[in-house]
């Protein structure tokens, strides 16, 4: 027997489809009939039958009514994520972990379709893609830098520029020539001049007067690095005979350009029978440096438990406004780059570069017993060498901090204001370039700026210092040029948990500190901007 209250549902339901439902002549009566059957057959029913113009549905509470958002297109969605290509080398692999924690960023097959190169050098076929203000393209280098990252091209910028200025450019650099091979201009009159004139001076020890030695180092002008070429000398004499080893004269020079258009033709056979010629262009012999660049020898080092360093600084130029301002950043945190060896002035040991050169390409050669032997990696904090200056010369208590880096900041200062006019000459946006500034101390706490690198060493598998800093400063090269922030305070965050030392490695450098000061964070500091006048 069915309760009054199903009965009362039942005919409420019945009274819905007789008063709201018009039925097509075709459903006739054996839809009526089959209504008053069953609850179960009305719910089939109601299902079936058909309204005009539509079908009808049992009403819904709004609450739980779903509304069918439309799906963005998938091809859609992958157009607007931006895409990378990095090219190998100097801990490539480092910079592509930086970019996986970014979200909106995908890898790119080749440099053609990329928003974003890295490489190593600068190419121009990357500045011959398109670049347009709707889709820029990022690239890692300026055009026009080798007035500031050769050492021919920074010294007569910095000179031209403290000529202009009348200001002293040997308390920026030390005194520094540009010679050429076989040439005799102004410049060589210059430094013969200066290598004539007496400039020994003594000691600052009333009891050692003893006259230093007057020394010279020579360089390659330009496209070399690694301390590649480097000698130092105690006479003009062998100063000479190094630069002008290679030097040409004007039949040889002929002769030379006659060689390079000379061509050898070959003769080739097709698939079709025919001859074809095939020109070979001979290949040009390199002949050595013929340009050097050289620089009086700082006899008076500032010296860490008695041997030399050099302290290594990263700055960034980044290019804003439709490439018509130029942005350039100090990164707080750097290191300190000793050498293996005791520092000596002796005449009979000049030709020991692992004494006289810090460059991580020399010290290396020393093997496993020399590199490393005192410092890990031969690399020292900041405030490692604070610390120590502060016990062995109590006067000098917090010179890195007060006296040095400052100094850093204005010559880094100065060598963009000499040579931001050349940089970026064509305007171009979204183009940035990190640099590697390389500075030497005398015992006076002088600071000198001795060269800048278009490509500074990025390998972090010499020491924990490296391993803990450059993971931050990539993150924080990627934040400033793509303005997209890591999703995560490391960039080796996607290391195998099963991995422990590198999982130590990575909970190291979520301290993103410096070693200065626990209290600041390590971040690029603005130096200064400039805008071209077009």
């Amino acid at each position: 027997m069915i309760s009054k209250k199903k009965s009362g549902k039942r005919q409420a339901a019945n009274n819905f489809i007789f008063d709201n439902c018009q039925y097509l002549p075709q459903h006739g009566q054996e839809t009526m009939s089959a209504v008053g059957s069953s609850s179960r057959a009305i719910r089939q029913q109601r299902k079936q039958l058909v309204v005009v113009g539509k079908t009808k549905t049992s009403p819904t509470p709004p609450s739980t009514q779903k509304t069918n958002k439309p799906k963005r297109p998938r091809s859609q969605s992958k157009s607007k994520r931006r895409k990378y290509f990095i090219c190998k080398g100097n801990n490539s692999i480092l910079i592509m972990r930086s970019f996986k924690t970014r979200s909106g960023w995908s890898p790119a097959k080749g440099p053609e379709e990329a928003d974003f190169i890295w490489s190593q050098y600068s190419k121009k076929v990357f500045f011959d893609f398109s670049h347009t203000r709707s889709k820029p393209r990022s690239i890692n280098h300026l055009t026009g830098n080798a007035c500031l990252v050769t050492k021919n091209g920074l010294y007569n910028s910095l000179r031209k520029y403290h000529e202009k200025n009348s200001t002293d450019l040997w308390r920026s650099v030390p005194v520094t020539f540009h010679l050429k091979s076989g040439v005799d201009n102004a410049e060589k009159q210059r430094f013969l001049k200066a290598a004539a004139t007496d400039h020994t001076s003594t000691t600052d020890s009333v009891e050692n007067t003893t006259p230093s030695p007057k020394y010279w180092i020579v360089k390659p002008a330009s496209a070399t690095n690694r301390g590649v070429g480097i000698r130092v000398y105690d006479n003009v004499e062998e100063v000479f005979k190094l630069v002008n080893k290679h030097s040409v004269s004007k039949q040889e020079h002929q002769e030379e350009n006659e060689n390079e258009n000379d061509k050898e033709k070959t003769t080739t056979t097709t698939t079709d029978g025919q001859t074809k010629d095939k020109k070979l262009t001979k290949k040009k012999k390199t002949k050595g440096h013929r340009e050097w660049v050289i620089q009086r020898y700082i006899h008076n080092p500032l010296l860490y438990k008695g041997r030399k360093f050099d302290i290594r600084v990263f700055v960034l130029l980044v290019t804003r406004s439709n490439g018509k301002r130029t942005e350039c950043y100090v990164f707080n945190d750097g290191y300190l780059r000793t050498s293996s060896k005791k520092f000596t002035l002796d005449p009979n040991k000049l030709s020991d570069l692992m004494m006289h050169l810090t460059n991580d390409g020399i010290q290396c050669k020393g093997g496993a017993d020399q590199y490393g032997k005192h410092e890990e990696g031969n690399k020292l904090s900041y405030e490692t060498f604070d610390t120590y200056l502060t016990k062995t010369s109590p006067e000098k208590r917090g010179a890195m901090t007060n006296t040095i880096l400052p100094r850093i900041k204005e010559l880094v200062h100065e060598s963009i204001d000499a040579t931001h006019h050349n940089l970026n000459s064509k305007n171009r946006s979204h183009c940035f370039e990190l640099l590697g500034y390389d500075f030497m101390v005398d015992d006076e706490l002088k600071t000198y700026l001795i060269e800048i690198n278009s490509n500074p060493c990025l390998e972090d598998w010499s020491c924990p210092l490296l391993r803990d800093m450059l993971p931050v400063l990539l993150d924080k090269v990627l934040t400033k040029v793509t303005g997209t922030a890591s999703a995560s305070t490391t960039s080796t965050h996607r290391l195998e948990k099963n991995d422990r030392e590198r999982e130590a490695l990575a909970q190291k450098a979520r301290a993103k500190y410096t070693v200065m000061d626990a209290n600041v964070a390590r971040e690029f500091e603005l130096v200064g901007k400039w805008v071209s006048i077009v």
